[in-house]
């Protein structure tokens, strides 16, 4: 299913733990040197080869509401671009990502980015693609920001746009921001919904460092 676990050592998945991979590891996938989470399943979290950055909120473990409910798997995916607007993606990488994407069976492609960054429609045209030209961090606060975070939260909204890929071209920081805000109004405690942010600044750390050499 796209899922990715590591064997350890003593020959037992890794699980409920944060490692480094080297490349011996990570031989024959697109994962770059770096720290990556397994959950309690073994599962690597944000580890779907060929979607970067990419996760299933509802798939994580610890984003649980501080009343005790899971968030329901199977309805948002998040994640970075998969048509290769700014990163350097190769075609084998663009399908991966692509048939990851259709196969979690999407409505909507949420796209975070403005128009003008060279976004393409990848997923058909029985998929509704939205550009929301988003802002990330202190300019939500402004009169133009609310306005942005109120559109997303409309459609975010709406039962018939699921399941939803959201995205932007690193799956981190305007992504990271409205799931941090998604997560919040749902009641998972402010800890884990930093923790899960904090996954997109390890993920993408890795893949940075390596593109720039």
């Amino acid at each position: 299913e796209g899922y990715w676990y590591f064997i350890n050592d003593g020959h037992y998945i890794t699980k409920n733990k944060k490692i480094h991979l080297n490349p011996e590891f990570l031989e024959g996938t697109y994962f770059q040197t770096g720290y990556y989470e397994f959950d309690s399943e073994g599962r690597m979290i944000g580890g779907l080869n060929g979607l970067h950055n990419g996760r299933d909120i509802g798939e994580i473990p610890f984003l649980v509401t501080t009343d005790g409910y899971d968030i329901k798997s199977g309805l948002l995916l998040r994640g970075g671009e998969t048509d290769g607007a700014v990163r350097d993606i190769t075609d084998e990488q663009m399908q991966l990502g692509i048939d990851i994407v259709k196969d979690f069976g999407i409505k909507t492609e949420m796209d975070l980015r403005g128009a003008n960054e060279g976004g393409k429609d990848l997923f058909g045209e029985s998929i509704l693609h939205k550009y929301y030209n988003m802002v990330m961090y202190a300019e939500i606060f402004t009169d133009a920001g609310k306005e942005r975070v109120r559109e997303v939260f409309a459609d975010l909204a709406d039962p018939d746009n699921y399941p939803i890929y959201l995205h932007c071209t690193y799956g981190c920081d305007r992504t990271g921001t409205i799931c941090y805000l998604l997560e919040a109004m749902l009641g998972v405690s402010r800890g884990d919904c930093l923790k899960e942010y904090g996954l997109s600044n390890l993920y993408i750390a890795n893949i940075l460092a390596v593109e720039s050499g």
